[in-house]
């Protein structure tokens, strides 16, 4: 594994509590977005039959506003939870971000005089700013695109 996939995934695992929480979220996130076209499903066939037959029975509107009640608290639920999913992923970037430049400043700081006068210390704040932005961008990208792609890509698996 490339070194800087380990050193983000080591800043990740540093903060396991919250790691743990963001993956229920994303797991009950891409169960609530599955379920929804089930939801669909029985509004699209209860339309369509009541179409058909040119009239609604109760019992065709009873399941069509239940599914349709159900639908919306589901959709709620979901939009709730992938902001809180959203929002811990960027607490757990901002963290590694954070501690990757304090880490990276330290660093500078422990190296001589000389070194400092060789080269500009703006260059040298300029990688580390940009090894900063990098680990913030790394994060966010593992913790929120590609994870939660897997997970809706084995949840569609087994719903096929």
């Amino acid at each position: 594994m490339k070194p800087y996939l380990r050193y983000t995934f080591r800043l990740i695992w540093r903060q396991k509590k919250k790691f743990f929480v963001l993956a229920g979220l994303v797991l009950l996130d891409a169960i609530l977005r599955l379920v929804q076209p089930y939801f669909y499903k029985i509004i699209v066939d209860t339309l369509t039959d009541g179409i058909v037959s040119k009239i609604f029975n109760d019992e065709q509107l009873k399941l069509m506003f239940g599914t349709i009640a159900l639908w919306f608290l589901f959709a709620v639920a979901d939009n709730v939870v992938h902001a809180q999913s959203h929002f811990l992923e960027w607490k757990i970037a901002n963290q590694s971000s954070q501690w990757t430049h304090m880490e990276g400043f330290l660093r500078l700081l422990r190296l001589d005089y000389r070194r400092h006068s060789q080269k500009h210390s703006s260059q040298y704040a300029k990688i580390v700013d940009e090894a900063d932005n990098s680990i913030w961008e790394m994060t966010n990208w593992w913790l929120g695109r590609f994870f939660p792609s897997i997970f809706g890509f084995i949840g569609m698996l087994i719903i096929a």
